[in-house]
């Protein structure tokens, strides 16, 4: 398929811009460096694979609908995907960093580097960049959108602010146990799969297994499959054809009204203003699922 890109440069009170982006492309490669400036892409669908190359560290994943990729200033990267990508992109002067630094911490900005990250999750992170791309047309909005952002960024995906970040977690899943899982929520993601099944799976006590299962995903079995159900829900709404009320029936929801209650919780965008974010030019006809 042919790359679909709308660009919106946000212009600020001060004169600076931010580059924001809604991105839909086919197969590609692309190699490129960051210069002055730093990349947040939030990924929109599941119907890709990429192979990320940054800063010599190479990465191949399946993004999950709300996964999130840093690309730190200075940083020289290539990728290639297959299948369709569907991804928001904001492209961030580092100057509006130091800005934030300046005014808002006692951490030098010479002192902060960020991390390079390649489709992690940040529930929280997803959910301001949702708030980023529906503040773009409300006046006042964008810098407050803007500055929860940075903030969200600093305090969590950077070397000096979060230095225990990446330690290593030990007594989770094996490797095995952990595929077989989450292969066992992808297969009965619409249906009633329950903590018993999960657990058997895994050969695992309940209790063993709820304690190793949020060792190595860091939240707990029960909210896993809500993220997943929710997560696969939002990539059906790509679809411009997409009815709320089917998708959610079909993803474990009782109507379109609790679908929409329980991705605002999450995203901070209900199936309408994900439609409005993606098809800015098409009517959605779901307005009954906000």
């Amino acid at each position: 398929m042919s790359d679909l890109t709308t660009t919106d440069d946000i212009r600020r009170p001060d004169g600076d811009w931010i580059r924001s982006s809604k991105i839909t492309t086919g197969a590609f490669h692309v190699s490129k460096e960051t210069g002055d400036n730093f990349i947040v892409v939030l990924s929109l669908n599941e119907a890709c694979r990429i192979t990320s190359v940054c800063e010599g560290v190479r990465d191949e994943v399946s993004p999950k609908v709300g996964a999130i990729s840093i690309l730190p200033p200075g940083c020289r990267y290539s990728q290639t995907i297959a299948g369709v990508a569907s991804a928001l992109m904001y492209e961030v002067p580092w100057h509006l960093m130091e800005d934030w630094l300046a005014k808002e911490s006692s951490v030098s900005p010479g002192h902060v580097a960020l991390k390079s990250r390649v489709c992690v999750r940040d529930d929280v992170l997803a959910r301001n960049l949702f708030g980023m791309a529906a503040a773009e047309t409300v006046e006042g909005a964008r810098e407050t959108a803007l500055h929860v952002t940075l903030e969200r960024i600093l305090r969590s995906h950077s070397n000096t602010l979060d230095p225990d970040r990446d330690r290593r977690v030990s007594g989770g899943l094996t490797p095995w146990q952990l595929k077989r899982v989450t292969e066992a929520v992808e297969d009965r993601i619409g249906t009633g799969i329950n903590l018993d099944d999960l657990s058997s799976v895994a050969g695992l006590s309940k209790f063993h297994f709820i304690r190793a299962f949020s060792d190595s995903v860091g939240t707990t079995p029960h909210q896993y499959v809500l993220n997943r159900r929710l997560e696969r829900a939002l990539e059906s709404l790509l679809d411009e054809r997409a009815d709320a009320d089917g998708i959610a029936r079909k993803f474990g929801f009782s109507h379109a009204s609790h679908l929409a209650r329980m991705l605002r919780r999450r995203f901070g965008v209900t199936p309408s203003d994900f439609k409005r974010l993606v098809f800015p030019q098409t009517r959605t006809g779901i307005a009954r699922a906000t």
